[in-house]
């Protein structure tokens, strides 16, 4: 709630400081939370599958145990073996790709960020090599966007745990 509050206080602030920077940052920073949408919705179908794999690990150790004497009397040891390390396998496969997305996230978002505030100080530096507008102007709005990352940052990490807990249900 504090992160939305500060996140929509500063883009208002921005909006009042420079109308036109603003712009250029409303169509820039939507660009950059694509590959958080991206991520979520990976990370999403990622735990549904890591869920069904835990869950399918789960029935084939119940059934072995269940039946050990019936295994045991047909020698089916070894293919109830076979199943149970596949299903492991499955489920270490979900795992990785799991943690490959939480891993992947944090440094793209890092470049994307750092993406946006490239071309909102190089607009900036272009504005006041041609004295353009006031340059205490520009440096809050500069000021403004760089406080605007830190908000966005962990607005994603609550996307995380959000999409875990969509896929729980």
């Amino acid at each position: 709630l504090r992160d939305s509050a500060m996140l929509l206080s500063l883009l208002s602030y921005c909006v009042i400081a420079s109308p036109k920077l603003s712009l250029i940052t409303l169509v820039t920073v939507p660009g950059a939370g694509i590959p958080l949408i991206l991520f979520s919705r990976w990370l999403h179908r990622v735990t549904k599958k890591a869920q069904d794999s835990q869950g399918g690990l789960g029935t084939i150790a119940h059934e072995a145990m269940a039946g050990h004497a019936v295994v045991a009397s047909f020698g089916a040891a070894e293919s109830e073996s076979g199943r149970f390390l596949e299903a492991c396998k499955r489920y270490m496969q979900m795992m990785r790709r799991s943690y490959l997305n939480w891993a992947l996230r944090s440094p793209v978002m890092e470049v994307m960020g750092a993406g946006v505030i490239a071309v909102v100080l190089g607009y900036i530096a272009g504005k006041s090599a041609h004295q353009e507008g006031a340059m205490a102007e520009y440096i809050s709005f500069f000021v403004a966007v760089a406080l605007m990352y830190e908000p966005i940052k962990r607005l994603g990490r609550v996307t995380e745990h959000v999409e875990i807990g969509r896929a729980h249900v």
